[in-house]
């Protein structure tokens, strides 16, 4: 599916509030609340919207944060480390981990636990507001090349994963020995 502009502004909306109701966003982008709330339901089962979150202070999570770029083969056994509250893949098999903690020898465990390459501490965090010219591009989750037109969407293990043609799909369904979940 292409995004057009009123899907768009209302994933600004939610990015900027994620408790706004659909009475505030129909509201503010002249539409219907019926409407909006399709829209949104769509978005939702099209994967483009994955869930809402709180982004709790610093202190209230009792630590400091860090980047770390690290290497590990296994996303899963990432995605089960304490003190890890994002993760951002740059590479074949590396990754930047956004953790929070205070305690040197968790920090340390961490590291070890993925082949750390670098840690840095983030001194200061500033969310910014969303620009309105937002551009989606996708890569392919089998070879990383962009994809050009609607992507092919394959759902396996809760996480979807898009594809730029049925080569790359299939190929991705034997090397994980994956069946669809759709």
């Amino acid at each position: 599916m292409n995004l057009d502009d009123t899907d768009l502004r209302i994933i600004l909306i939610l990015l900027e509030n994620a408790r706004a109701s659909t009475g505030e966003i129909a509201k503010a982008l002249g539409l219907t609340r019926p409407t909006v709330r399709k829209r949104i339901a769509r978005l939702e089962s099209e994967g483009y919207i994955l869930g809402y979150r709180a982004v709790l202070s610093p202190s209230l999570t009792g630590g400091t944060t860090f980047l770390v770029r690290c290497r590990s083969p296994d996303l899963n056994a990432l995605q089960s480390i304490p003190g890890v509250r994002e993760i951002m893949r740059t590479g074949e098999s590396e990754y930047i981990l956004k953790v929070t903690t205070d305690d040197a020898s968790r920090l340390r465990e961490i590291g070890s636990a993925c082949e750390a390459m670098e840690v840095i501490p983030v001194l200061e965090h500033r969310e910014l507001p969303p620009t309105p010219d937002l551009k989606v591009t996708f890569r392919c989750d089998y070879c990383g090349k962009e994809v050009v037109g609607s992507p092919l969407h394959f759902k396996a293990h809760n996480r979807h994963y898009l594809f730029c043609c049925p080569v790359c799909l299939r190929q991705f369904r034997k090397a994980t020995g994956s069946a669809s979940e759709e």
